[in-house]
């Protein structure tokens, strides 16, 4: 399975994807963000942590659906300039296909069709 657990709660567990090579792009972005002290991580980490313990919150300034073209059934976490995008899938699992650094008011078009696409890589690998 292209997926890898980050985070398991009592209500959801939190996956990341795995690239061909193995490697999850999620993990290695907060690598990064650690390693540039990002003021915006802890949040996003607790932001996590929560929603697989309780599911993701309702409050739109933390978690919302994204809309647009091809963006039904996507998801973003938002931590202050950190923004996850996601999925649910069966079984009370959560998808992360990727995260990124927001610069405008708007989720980029791009972000989307890359979570899109992610998502329906997924899919493909589990013959849906």
């Amino acid at each position: 399975m292209p997926i890898k657990s980050i985070q398991r709660g009592s209500s959801f567990e939190i996956c990341c994807w795995k690239e061909a090579g193995g490697e999850c792009p999620l993990e290695d972005f907060f690598k990064e963000l650690k390693d540039t002290g990002h003021q915006d991580l802890d949040q996003m980490l607790r932001l996590i942590h929560r929603s697989a313990e309780l599911g993701p919150p309702r409050n739109i300034e933390m978690s919302r659906a994204l809309e647009g073209k091809n963006a039904e059934g996507l998801w973003e976490f938002k931590a202050g300039a950190i923004r996850i995008m996601w999925f649910y899938e069966r079984n009370k699992i959560i998808i992360c296909t990727h995260s990124f650094l927001k610069k405008g008011r708007k989720t980029p078009a791009p972000e989307i069709e890359r979570a899109q696409n992610t998502r329906s890589k997924y899919y493909a690998e589990q013959k849906r």
